[in-house]
């Protein structure tokens, strides 16, 4: 693990396009000393639990990077990113403008600012999230009590418990794993996609009732999705839960699909963990070939061969790219324009697409995300005539043997230019949304009426 922060640390620019989280009010101090004339400069400092994201608003020379603080731990910070981690030097940046130390103790975090601020030293205490911001003049704490929201008990239990069980450094991690590696995970490079589903196979295992390989044939070749089942012993129908790992041409493909990858890894992890009683048999899949030149091979043989066993299925949820946000305006784009009038503008939501006539597990399924999520979520309803345009992804191979099924999606090429692009990389993608995406879908499984 600390050779892993120590990595992430070193890696400036996740664009992670950090939003307001909430946290306790905390009690703060701030020391100041006269420095004439600082250099500007402004970051944003988010804290989730252990976890630090530092942004880049003006002066620095970098865009982003986090990192684990635990109690007893020190980090520098300089103008070129991270300077100095638990007695490790990361970067020797002797001209940097600011330089500004944090160190965690029992229940409180320290900033110091040794260079280029007009403040000597700030402090504060929090128990939750919380995030500040910091320039050469001042330390602004942002730190807002949760907002209350009117709820039965029982909805109250998935709303409070289930809000950030995802693990931002596990996320970082599986990126890492999926896409930086020594070639690209297209239909050609039979050893990667191999090497892909062991690793998806391993984490599988680590929390699953059963895991399995399921293998198949294609053009001489042979492909295998990967499937793990919980609550095999409840006899009520199936809910799968699937994401393709492969992708098209040659890019590390990190929105499309590895975000949706790791959607399902977390997913199995904190189904594993939660408490509640899941109502439903559970099968996770992490799908091949759904990419060109193929198209939704892997999640048609899952879907065919229940329909040949004759195995009750309750519905299914497809992650499609989940990982990539943007809060600028102009950002969002539509199959049909009028829908920027309706929808808005800005790349900055996830979306539930699903047929205008769906079944029962689409509207229970879909009521739940939208009870847990902390993201704002929007619901494309295609009729018979435009299904076309939501029918490109796994789901719909579920469709096809007429299960009821939807996708969550942060709608593809019609928001993130790096689409099957050399440009979709995990630098790109917003962690934060990203995990509340997952959240959401957790909680609306373990709801599951």
């Amino acid at each position: 693990m600390r050779q892993f922060v120590l990595v992430l640390a070193a890696m400036v620019c996740f664009g992670i396009n950090v939003d307001a989280m909430f946290c306790t009010s905390g009690s703060e101090s701030v020391q100041t000393e006269r420095n004439s004339k600082p250099p500007k400069f402004k970051l944003k400092i988010v804290f989730i639990g252990n976890d630090i994201i530092v942004k880049n608003i003006k002066g620095g020379g970098f865009d982003q990077f986090g990192f684990l603080l635990e109690e007893g731990d020190t980090a520098v910070i300089n103008q070129s990113g991270m300077k100095f981690y638990n007695g490790t030097i990361i970067n020797y940046d002797s001209r940097a403008s600011f330089i500004i130390t944090i160190t965690k103790t029992k229940g409180e975090i320290v900033f110091e600012g040794s260079k280029g601020t007009s403040w000597k030293q700030f402090s504060f205490s929090y128990s939750n999230d919380c995030r500040l911001i910091i320039d050469q003049k001042r330390v602004k704490p942002d730190c807002l009590s949760a907002p209350k929201v009117r709820r039965s008990r029982k909805q109250d239990v998935s709303r409070t418990n289930l809000y950030g069980l995802s693990d931002s450094a596990l996320i970082m991690q599986h990126l890492t794993t999926i896409t930086k590696t020594d070639g690209y995970r297209n239909s050609r490079n039979i050893p990667l996609l191999n090497q892909t589903a062991e690793y998806i196979f391993s984490v599988f295992s680590q929390y699953a009732d059963t895991t399995y390989y399921q293998t198949f044939q294609e053009n001489g070749e042979t492909y295998m999705n990967v499937v793990c089942r919980f609550g095999s012993a409840n006899d009520k129908p199936l809910v799968v839960i699937g994401a393709h790992y492969d992708v098209e041409g040659y890019q590390e493909g990190a929105d499309d699909n590895a975000s949706g990858v790791v959607g399902v890894l977390e997913l199995v992890r904190i189904l594993s963990n939660s408490k509640e009683k899941i109502n439903y048999p559970i099968e996770i899949v992490a799908y091949t070939l759904e990419e060109r030149p193929f198209g939704l091979t892997g999640s048609n043989i899952h879907a065919k061969s229940l329909h040949d066993t004759g195995t009750p299925v309750y519905g299914m949820a497809a992650f499609e790219m989940i990982g990539y946000f943007d809060d600028r305006a102009k950002t969002q784009s539509y199959p049909v324009k009028v829908m920027r009038v309706f929808y808005g503008n800005r790349g900055n939501f996830i979306v539930l697409a699903r047929k205008a006539k769906a079944e029962t597990f689409v509207k229970n399924f879909s009521d739940g995300f939208k009870k847990n999520a902390m993201i704002d979520t929007k619901t494309f309803k295609a009729s018979s005539k435009n299904i076309k345009t939501i029918s490109t992804s796994d789901h719909a191979s579920y469709w096809r043997y007429g299960y009821d099924a939807l996708m969550i999606t942060n709608t593809a090429h019609y928001r993130n230019r790096n689409y099957h692009r050399r440009s979709d990389t995990m630098e790109t993608l917003d962690i934060l949304k990203m995990m509340k995406v997952i959240d959401a879908t957790a909680g609306a499984i373990i709801n599951l009426k």
